[in-house]
């Protein structure tokens, strides 16, 4: 009976370990319902990470501002005046999309359920090109899981904005409104 039960948990821990190995696979090598085109090994790319202390840092901090900005109109927008976040929570990516030599936002809201679902980590990203007149608001149909993967910008482009790898897996591609996975 003890003999059965010792083989019994080997093949249950076999079935696990295989499991486990399968969605490392899955996760980490663009396994099924991912766009097999955008890897984290992509040598024509630039890899970013959210900087999650942003407001901390001096050079950092206009940007966080007009992140900050722009949420605090859309949240008022939809009746929200208060929310639970703070400036501290932006998390933010400053890279040039558009190649025309200034620094463009992706940030994300780290840690909110308002805007990062229940556990705060598949977050919808706030994309701003910067043009002459400030920065103008760009639509990602992509959520980010922003703590374990970078976001890759491709030097490839689309409508004029360069096209990025998200989660080392799905490849969004501008299509002249919103950056969206192909």
């Amino acid at each position: 009976m003890v003999g059965t039960r010792i083989k019994l948990f080997h093949r249950l821990l076999f079935l696990c370990s295989f499991a486990v190995i399968t969605l490392v696979g899955i996760v980490y090598g663009g396994g099924s319902g991912a766009s097999t085109e955008g890897t984290c090994d992509s040598a024509d790319a630039e890899t970013y990470y959210f900087v999650t202390d942003a407001y901390s840092r001096q050079n950092l901090r206009p940007y966080v501002h007009v992140v900050w900005e722009n949420i605090v109109s859309e949240l008022k927008r939809t009746g929200i005046e208060s929310p639970s976040i703070s400036k501290d929570d932006v998390a933010l990516v400053v890279a040039d999309l558009n190649d025309d030599g200034r620094k463009d936002i992706i940030a994300i809201v780290a840690r909110s359920m308002l805007f990062c679902g229940k556990l705060g980590r598949e977050c919808s990203p706030f994309i701003f090109v910067s043009t002459d007149k400030g920065f103008r608001r760009v639509e990602c149909c992509m959520n980010v899981n922003w703590e374990d993967f970078p976001i890759q910008i491709l030097k490839q482009k689309n409508h004029g904005l360069r096209d990025m790898v998200l989660n080392c897996r799905f490849l969004v591609r501008f299509d002249g409104d919103h950056y969206c996975d192909q």
